[in-house]
């Protein structure tokens, strides 16, 4: 399971890097040819008033770069929700089985003697300290265990 979804995050990740370097790619022409347009336009800012219209050029400038700024981020932010939704969408049904199958332990842990409760816990050294958490929990009715 956990390859299968190494292997969904890795393609759409790479999916994704795939289009941003095409965006970006892009997106350096635009501001590039900008670049080059303005030495062209040189000789015709001396006919106009060159304050207005190297704040004009500049504004055009940075315009195009925040737009290029906001598509990348768009991207990152779709991709983001994509690769959540499908892990989620995978891994839910498990989610639920899994979830079952904890809380009828819990309740059949909940149920047991302290004798019996202590030797099933020294099996389950790692998760010994979560368990007896969460039976107190249940005792003191923080958490009901499921009928």
């Amino acid at each position: 399971m956990s390859e299968i979804l190494f292997w969904i995050n890795l393609g759409v990740q790479v999916l994704v890097g795939v289009v941003l370097v095409f965006v970006i790619r892009h997106k350096n022409s635009q501001i590039e040819t900008l670049k080059t347009n303005f030495s062209t336009l040189e000789s015709m800012m001396k006919l106009y008033n060159v304050d207005d219209f190297k704040k004009n050029v500049e504004l055009k400038l940075e315009n195009q770069q925040l737009q290029h700024q906001r598509e990348i981020e768009k991207a990152f932010k779709h991709s983001e929700e994509t690769i959540k939704q499908s892990i989620l969408r995978i891994s839910s049904p498990w989610l639920i089985k899994y979830d079952e199958l904890l809380n009828y332990q819990v309740h059949f842990l909940s149920r047991m003697e302290e004798n019996e409760l202590k030797k099933a816990l020294k099996l389950l050294p790692t998760n010994e300290k979560f368990i007896l958490k969460l039976l107190k929990d249940i005792e003191n009715g923080n958490l009901k265990p499921k009928n």
